[in-house]
């Protein structure tokens, strides 16, 4: 039996030897977030606003949700899939 258990999380840049310390929510390796959650919120909350303002059935929100939340992921994670690939 075979048991591979691999996971990333990236966030900045560090050469050299990388130990297992503990993190906090929030930290990064670099000291520069790249993400910022209320932006995130602000940019959802107004999508949301202007498919009810277009009168948007429950199913094109869903559909646009689903999309905006993929178009969000690649901006915010952009280098990931180089990183997984190493």
């Amino acid at each position: 039996m075979l048991h591979l258990n691999i996971s990333a999380y990236v966030c900045g840049e560090r050469g050299g030897l990388i130990l297992e310390d503990p993190y906090h929510f929030g930290e990064t390796l670099n000291g520069v977030s790249g993400l910022d959650i209320d932006a995130e919120k602000t940019i959802v909350c107004k999508k949301l606003d202007e498919l009810k303002e277009q009168g948007a059935t429950e199913r094109d929100v869903k559909i646009a949700m689903k999309n905006l939340g993929i178009t969000r992921f690649v901006y915010n994670f952009q280098n990931l899939y180089s990183v997984i690939n190493y």
